[in-house]
């Protein structure tokens, strides 16, 4: 490989590290670290004491995936594109759940659609759901969050 592919292959893995991959954060309390992986490269994940530690560590994975992954010739998957969703979902439930989910929608007073919306917007961890949709909610178990990449490093 000669040094000016090298050098492009670096440059397209620091741009992988600067780009807008969705990074999940977990807290493992087993180990008691942050575990960290990126959701559009399967396989990169990383850990640390702290946030920022993990952080770290992910950006270093990232590098290096992107390295190896160019080097053998794959393609490197594209960040999400959030723009490209248009807010409408075919959802398939099974008769039963579909019953249990209609008739919770008409207890609750509002429609099906509503019901399903804010359901999966509190799973997904959007905690301003209306205050008056809570009852219909329950207890639900947290979800990981989703953290920004770090802000780019000035040079």
């Amino acid at each position: 490989m000669s040094r000016s592919d090298t050098l492009a292959i670096e440059r397209r893995a620091e741009e992988a590290v600067q780009a807008p991959y969705t990074r999940i954060l977990r807290y493992d309390a087993a180990d008691g670290i942050f575990v960290l992986h990126v959701l559009e490269l399967p396989g990169v994940i990383a850990g640390g004491e702290t946030v920022e530690e993990a952080n770290a560590s992910l950006d270093d994975g990232i590098r290096s995936w992107v390295e190896h992954e160019l080097r053998v010739g794959h393609e490197i998957p594209e960040p999400f594109d959030p723009e490209g969703f248009s807010g409408r979902v075919t959802l398939r439930l099974t008769p039963f759940l579909h019953e249990r989910a209609q008739l919770r929608a008409a207890i609750e007073g509002v429609s099906l659609n509503r019901l399903l919306e804010t359901a999966i917007a509190y799973y997904l961890g959007d905690r301003d759901v209306p205050q008056e949709a809570e009852p219909m909610l329950g207890q639900v178990v947290g979800p990981p969050i989703i953290v920004p990449p770090p802000p780019a490093r000035s040079r």
